[in-house]
């Protein structure tokens, strides 16, 4: 129901494809991560810092949410916390 928790996700040894800093003030991370054969939007909000060191296999926890923007609607992994795997 809706008073109840989000629930939160993790994956291990995810790839990094495709990172960006996105935003005005380039503070969120904007990622394509690998998990096999299978490709992952991700979004991390506040983390857009962490792009210079970040390391090309990770484990991630995330909340699965829906994104529409301009227009166009895509699910994706928002970020909660991230680690070098």
């Amino acid at each position: 129901g809706e008073k109840n928790p989000q629930p939160v996700f993790a994956s291990k040894g995810l790839m990094v494809e495709q990172s960006t800093a996105v935003g005005s003030g380039k503070e969120h991370l904007k990622l394509i991560l690998k998990d096999g054969p299978y490709l992952f939007n991700a979004i991390g909000f506040r983390f857009g810092e962490l792009l210079p060191n970040l390391p090309q296999k990770m484990d991630v926890a995330f909340h699965f949410t829906e994104n529409n923007f301009r227009g166009r609607k895509e699910y994706q992994l928002q970020i909660i916390d991230v680690s070098a795997s």
